[in-house]
């Protein structure tokens, strides 16, 4: 099935779409802030510092555990 067959069978999944083309993660963040000021949504700037820990964990781990 073709993306755009998805996408009319399912509109959500246009954001999906969208996100996996932008790969820059400024792009992705200021996309995001958009979608979510239309929705009435908060900023979902997330917190780089647990991100960054929670990375590092799987690198050497192999597995995190969410707090």
């Amino acid at each position: 099935m073709s993306v755009l067959k998805n996408i009319a069978s399912d509109p959500k999944l246009a954001y999906y779409y969208s996100q996996k083309a932008v790969r820059s993660p400024l792009l992705r963040r200021w996309i995001g802030n958009a979608i979510a000021a239309m929705v009435g949504k908060g900023d979902f700037g997330g917190n780089v510092e647990a991100s960054r820990r929670v990375a590092q964990e799987l690198a050497g781990d192999g597995l995190s555990f969410f707090t």
